[in-house]
């Protein structure tokens, strides 16, 4: 079967599978899902792979399986992703990577942005959100660090 007509050069998803490499069949299973789900795919990053088709056709089948919570929060209007976010995740951003994966709402991205880059290393490198609040979870951890940072900063430990 044909890739729908809105095909272009500025197609995210179309640009997306053909510098993966990604054959017509798992583009066309990319485009049958909801626009929320395609966003993770994406922002999952580029593919590598001997098989990039099968790398994708992986990684959808993993946002299927896991878009039960995803349709849940998308229904209660919890959380869609900015488009900044989502172009910044699908370029390598590994904060919006981490903020899509979690659905994290853009206050709390904005906070964990405002942290110096080590900060940042240290709550992506603490995990995975898992919560039915994860934004919230996300800024006890920024709060941890700012007074961590503050702390740093009274013992002359980190420049001010």
């Amino acid at each position: 079967s044909i890739v729908p007509a809105a095909v272009g050069a500025s197609d995210v998803i179309g640009v997306f599978c053909r510098s993966a490499g990604a054959d017509q069949n798992s583009e066309q299973a990319l485009r049958a899902l909801p626009v929320h789900l395609q966003q993770l795919v994406m922002a999952e990053g580029s593919i590598a792979g001997l098989n990039p088709s099968a790398v994708l056709l992986g990684r959808i089948r993993k946002v299927e399986n896991n878009a039960g919570a995803a349709n849940a929060a998308a229904a209660a209007g919890l959380h869609r992703p900015r488009p900044e976010t989502v172009a910044a995740a699908a370029a390598g951003d590994p904060v919006a990577k981490f903020c899509m994966q979690h659905a994290v709402d853009y206050s709390a991205e904005n906070a964990l942005r405002a942290l110096p880059v080590e900060l940042q290393c240290k709550i992506l490198n603490e995990g995975p959100l898992r919560a039915s609040n994860p934004s919230a979870v996300l800024m006890s951890r920024i709060r941890k660090a700012q007074t961590l940072l503050a702390e740093m900063r009274r013992l002359g430990k980190v420049p001010v």
